[in-house]
């Protein structure tokens, strides 16, 4: 009976233990290393650095460096999210130089705070850096086909609820991109929007355990746009019908 209870009590602690969020975090787009000279950026934060992400350039300056060069980053669009996350879409304020690598800085951060990604190969933290190639990026990115809902997630988690309305969105672009998703409830007609990072070819729209871009509601019905940016800045617009959904039931 002893051995019984400690099995089941440790159980517990290691569920709990795993199943806990972060106070903080960043996160940034382009994710890969080489960048064009006219590639943008995106940085999210998450839970408490949310205020870091409102506050560039008003109270943390933002610019990438290398060596003696520095290029300010000019905030183009702010969007908070629905569910502990918030981001700001940074742009150049010229094209950067061909074969220089860049480190993207923040000054001032908190001594919470820092603008780091894990290396899975090292173990260690690192700031993020980007080479630019000899490329410049004009083509706007394409739907290949109108996007559909194709299944609804929703399960009770350590912390919360997970709640997605997942959509297959095949586009073609020769450079990475992100999805501009503008969702409306259609009784309040209230509108939030949000740039998601696709996976495998698909959107989801909600929440995770800890944090998402859109927190939907029970028993409303919504509508959703799509827009493609690349990591160029290239757009392509939505000429399509909006696309009804309703929060997924548990």
């Amino acid at each position: 009976m002893k051995e019984k209870i400690y099995l089941i009590l440790s159980l517990l602690f290691v569920i709990n233990s795993s199943a806990k969020c972060a106070d903080n975090g960043f996160s940034v787009f382009p994710s890969n290393k080489k960048i064009k000279q006219n590639s943008i950026f995106v940085i999210s934060g998450y839970y408490s650095s949310q205020d870091i992400i409102e506050l560039l350039n008003k109270e943390y300056l933002v610019y990438l460096k290398s060596g003696n060069e520095k290029v300010n980053l000019i905030v183009t669009e702010f969007h908070k999210g629905q569910y502990n996350v918030s981001q700001s879409i940074l742009k150049p304020e010229r094209n950067l130089k061909i074969g220089l690598e860049y480190t993207l800085v923040i000054d001032s951060l908190p001594g919470n705070e820092n603008l780091e990604k894990f290396n899975s190969e090292t173990y260690k933290y690192e700031p993020f850096k980007f080479i630019v190639t000899n490329d410049i990026d004009n083509e706007k990115p394409t739907f290949t086909s109108k996007p559909i809902i194709i299944k609804n997630e929703s399960n009770f988690l350590g912390c919360g609820i997970s709640s997605f309305v997942v959509f297959n969105c095949p586009i073609l672009d020769k450079s990475e991109y992100l999805v501009k998703a503008t969702i409306r409830n259609i009784k309040s007609n209230k509108t939030s929007t949000y740039y998601i990072n696709p996976y495998d070819g698909k959107i989801s729209i909600g929440h995770g355990m800890c944090s998402g871009a859109f927190n939907l509601e029970d028993e409303n019905s919504y509508e959703v746009e799509f827009e493609i940016m690349d990591a160029s800045a290239n757009y392509t617009i939505w000429n399509k019908e909006k696309i009804k959904f309703k929060k997924p039931k548990i």
